[in-house]
């Protein structure tokens, strides 16, 4: 493909259609592509002419909402809005505003906190700041909350019933408990979630990374739970301190394979998955194969200079391009980077990059 011409077929394939929800907007973007395509059949020209704020919908909640609220389309009075917030409150909405339940998760997390080794971040209190994810199938809302709780904190995953709010049996489930036996320590006052969650193949996958000032012993991860075991929950760590799942954009998935996209860490010169776009397996595994994650050349240098790689890494595909299967990273840098979503190449030049902005 010509390189003039990638990044304007790379917009053409993000309009593209998507499956038909109604006019449902269950997690970040829309979708776990991350496009930000919201493709409604009714949305015409003639429709959009009568569009108007509905100043009758007043709808009230208490925290900073970093989250995106999420839409459940009904088709008619028993549609919901869906708003999570910092105080660790989530609230769903009917077509008018009036409140349809409402859900206390816990005490958020004060921040800063050097009692913890979390002496930076620049949302206090925290709670729920990564976008949640809504999975039709069983009717079911997935979040994290970072909750303090016998003067420590807690960064747990919580699935809750749609239509009433109530947490579901098994859940929710605490991140570094369930990780406590594996080789690297969650260490959740360090940790920040930030990034939009998604469910593929049956789990849903939550990444994680550090709070604003970069204090602590945090690291960037993965953790994958299954909807229906939620005590078998997996994750993936970087080998690299730092190296956080910053942006909100999050995970994302072309739904089979999900992608995650970490920055900076303290690795020195040896790379520990800083500065990369991964594919990740079921349960967050990593093969550790350069089919399955990318890196540039400098990303040591990229390192030096705080530029990180930034998320969502979005898959596209363009059907009789060579390849076919494409996926596409940004970067802190300035420059977008268009990749092989089948053989990513390890530590490499990438198909294509386009240096789009400067900082």
């Amino acid at each position: 493909m010509a390189r003039s011409n990638w990044l304007i077929a790379l917009v053409a394939s993000a309009c593209g259609g998507s499956p038909d929800r109604g006019a449902s907007v269950l997690e970040l973007h829309a979708g776990p592509s991350r496009a930000g395509a919201y493709v409604d059949a009714a949305f015409t020209t003639a429709a959009a002419a009568t569009l108007h704020l509905d100043t009758t919908f007043t709808a009230t909640y208490t925290g900073a909402a970093f989250a995106q609220a999420l839409y459940l389309d009904r088709g008619g009075p028993h549609d919901l809005v869906i708003a999570a917030t910092e105080a660790n409150e989530v609230t769903a909405f009917d077509p008018t505003g009036a409140v349809v339940w409402r859900t206390e998760l816990g005490t958020p997390q004060p921040m800063p906190n050097p009692a913890e080794a979390a002496d930076c971040g620049d949302i206090n209190p925290l709670g729920v700041t990564g976008t949640p994810v809504i999975d039709l199938d069983s009717g079911t809302l997935f979040l994290d909350a970072m909750i303090h709780e016998a003067s420590a904190a807690h960064h747990r995953i919580f699935a809750l019933a749609v239509d009433t709010g109530a947490i579901r049996p098994g859940w929710p489930v605490d991140v570094a408990t369930a990780l406590a036996s594996g080789p690297t320590p969650f260490v959740a006052a360090a940790q920040n979630q930030r990034g939009g969650l998604t469910v593929i193949g049956g789990r849903v996958y939550v990444p994680y990374g550090g709070h604003a000032g970069d204090c602590g012993h945090y690291r960037g991860w993965v953790v994958a739970v299954p909807v229906d075991r939620p005590g078998a929950l997996t994750g993936f760590a970087t080998g690299s301190t730092q190296a956080g799942a910053w942006t909100p954009g999050g995970v994302s998935s072309d739904g089979t394979s999900v992608f995650a996209v970490f920055g900076n860490g303290n690795s020195g010169s040896t790379w520990g998955h800083n500065e990369a776009v991964l594919r990740l397996g079921a349960g967050a595994a990593f093969s550790s194969d350069a089919r399955d994650y990318w890196a540039p050349t400098n990303w040591q240098q990229l390192d030096q200079t705080d530029k990180d790689l930034a998320g969502p890494a979005m898959p596209l595909d363009l059907p009789g391009a060579t390849p076919s299967a494409l996926l596409v990273a940004f970067g802190k840098d300035g420059n977008v980077y268009l990749l092989a979503r089948d053989h990513l190449g390890g530590i490499g030049a990438p198909l294509a990059q386009l240096h789009a902005a400067s900082n």
